[in-house]
């Protein structure tokens, strides 16, 4: 990786080391940024892939139901009544698969954020604005106690 080549060639002179120390640390919130905008993406799409495939489901019901191929009331009511969990398409686990892997790259993004939090890479709390406004993030609001003390 280049950062590693710079630290080699850097060797020697702190000044130095310490800025590709803090290229690396941003470099770092990056990767699990886009990790975990990448896996939101997937859930969301996963959602809209669920609502879709259960229109053309729902669709290919009324169909099937208004072209006679079911005959009796009886048998229209069994269309209507047929479980989801019959379908041969499941994308409901996929939903929950990409909400879990969303949940743990978040998790582990703001642990980072807020291990880094004190060496200024950047405006944090912009970010999680911006990701909580425009890409609904789950960032939690936390109000800076009294005296401007950490609670803990």
């Amino acid at each position: 990786m280049i950062l590693d080549k710079a630290a080699d060639r850097a060797a020697g002179y702190e000044i130095a080391l310490k800025r590709i120390e803090y290229l690396r640390k941003g470099l770092r919130d990056a990767e699990l940024t886009c990790k975990t905008g990448s896996s939101y993406s997937k859930w969301r799409s996963a959602i809209r892939y669920a609502a879709e495939t259960e229109a053309e489901f729902r669709q290919r019901r009324y169909r099937r139901m208004w072209q006679g191929n079911a005959g009796s009331p009886g048998s229209a009511a069994l269309l209507l009544s047929w479980p989801l969990e019959k379908r041969d398409m499941h994308p409901y686990l996929e939903i929950i698969r990409w909400s879990r892997q969303f949940q743990e790259d978040f998790e582990r993004m703001i642990k980072y954020r807020a291990d880094v939090e004190a060496d200024f890479i950047c405006n944090f709390g912009y970010f999680a604005e911006l990701e909580q406004h425009f890409g609904n993030w789950p960032h939690a609001s936390r109000k800076i106690p009294e005296g401007g003390k950490n609670a803990n």
